[in-house]
């Protein structure tokens, strides 16, 4: 059995993942964790914050 392709908006949805993990650890080696917001991290990653 072949392994299932992805569509486009699985692949984005993966991409944008990255971004949002990759962004929190660039905000983790300037601030503690309990300094960091959800909306700094959306910002960041240039995503919308779920609002």
């Amino acid at each position: 059995m072949s392994p299932k392709k992805l569509n486009s908006r699985q692949l984005q949805s993966i991409q944008t993942k990255k971004e949002i993990y990759n962004s929190a650890l660039r905000l983790m080696k300037t601030k503690d964790l309990e300094e960091i917001k959800i909306g700094e991290i959306c910002k960041e990653a240039g995503v919308s914050g779920g609002r």
